[in-house]
């Protein structure tokens, strides 16, 4: 307002960007919008001088261009009162943020109804895609959308066919899990596995069998126990596989690894110096501060794949496995009587 004393400093424009970085203002505009055919040197001094400008893309202008809104729409499918999948959330966060599109998030609760009231919800809002995503991989039935908007499955699959999807290559991870505690030299494994007949149970499972076979090392099946993923069962099962002899466990989770170590207390066993535990989920707050060895399931990954993949706007496989990698800790040495690298 004239006389005010207040100066109106315009909003940089991708000119005034390149002016400062020494190139055209298209050059700037290939840079920021991800574009390849840029020298990496030149590249560099444009985002700085973005960053220095404080220079944010005109996304309606950009949407115009496009024919996009730039808005990613986000289904959670839990229950309430189940932990939603923070790690999902937070990597497609990320890469929306990093690709400069927005993340609308709502709730379908688990139910089909649910999923119809979501999805008319982010339809209505005109976003250029949806990702559905849940904590606990499970099939999920959804709503017909006819308009053509893509969808893609983080972490469930459709009931019978449906949008693609990405998922944790459990048996991947059980395999790992596995051959972490063979190459410290135990033969004599129990698996404390989750609820039986569960899709990520059954490949975890299958990882362990595989890891086995390939070694020469002969399963016990009185050795392969199923539970409930809770740290009770993890309690139970493992005091009788100890008694059995095992000399490492390979758990269904963290929780019912934490139900092991105190089955382990309990008979007078230390870790790892007479038993060795894997625990899988590498459960926030949870493993590290127990130092347990573990499993981490790639849920950031998938977030950012998800979007990634989205935006990408390229014909997806039905099934994408993303890796689950071991976390070495403290709680997996070699058994007893078995050297440190002598297995």
């Amino acid at each position: 307002m004239e006389g005010s004393g207040q100066i109106r400093r315009s909003r940089p424009t991708l000119q005034d960007v390149g002016r400062l970085a020494g190139v055209s203002g298209a050059a700037a505009s290939y840079v920021l919008n991800g574009r390849p055919g840029v020298a990496p040197d030149t590249a560099r001094r444009v985002r700085e001088a973005a960053a220095e400008l404080g220079y944010r893309p005109n996304s309606a202008a950009r949407a115009l261009r496009s024919d996009r809104n730039g808005i990613i729409g986000l289904v959670l499918g839990e229950v309430p009162r189940t932990p939603p999948p923070v790690g999902t959330m937070a990597g497609a966060h990320a890469e929306a943020q990093a690709l400069g599109q927005s993340l609308l998030v709502t709730n379908a609760y688990g139910t089909r109804g649910g999923f119809r009231l979501a999805f008319d919800e982010l339809l209505g809002r005109q976003v250029d895609a949806i990702v559905v995503a849940v904590s606990g991989t499970r099939r999920v039935a959804l709503p017909e959308v006819r308009d053509g908007t893509p969808i893609l499955l983080v972490n469930c699959f459709p009931v019978v066919s449906g949008p693609p999807c990405v998922l944790p290559d459990e048996q991947g991870g059980g395999h790992a899990a596995a051959r972490n505690l063979l190459d410290h030299g135990h033969r004599r494994i129990g698996v404390l596995a989750g609820v039986r007949g569960m899709w990520a149970t059954t490949e975890r499972v299958a990882g362990f069998r595989r890891a086995m076979r390939e070694a020469g090392v002969e399963v016990d099946e009185g050795m392969v126990r199923y539970g409930d993923y809770r740290l009770g069962s993890g309690r139970t099962l493992a005091r009788d596989l100890l008694a059995k002899g095992a000399t490492g466990l390979l758990c269904g989770n963290d929780r019912m690894a934490l139900g092991a170590r105190l089955a382990a207390a309990e008979a007078g066993l230390r870790v790892p110096h007479d038993v060795s535990i894997m625990g899988y989920d590498d459960e926030p707050e949870l493993a590290a501060e127990a130092g347990l060895a573990t499993v981490r399931l790639p849920y950031e990954d998938m977030g950012r794949w998800a979007v990634r993949s989205l935006l990408g706007g390229e014909p997806l496989p039905p099934r994408t496995l993303l890796s689950c990698d071991v976390v070495a800790r403290g709680s997996v040495s070699a058994p007893p009587g078995i050297p440190p690298g002598r297995a």
